[in-house]
């Protein structure tokens, strides 16, 4: 997971998909990291609002 994690962040910002960052919350939850997790939820809606998984 931590790897995982790693590779998402390294390829995060601006132009990435907001899957991206999705996934990177996802792990981030699994790992106990909430607020983490809570702010890459909020990249992901704010990168795209319709985005209803998150």
């Amino acid at each position: 997971m931590d790897e995982a994690a790693g590779l998402l962040e390294k390829n995060l910002g601006e132009a990435a998909s907001a899957v991206f960052d999705f996934t990177l919350a996802n792990i981030y939850f699994q790992q106990k990291k909430l607020d983490q997790a809570a702010t890459a939820y909020k990249v992901a809606v704010e990168k795209y609002p319709k985005f209803r998984r998150a």
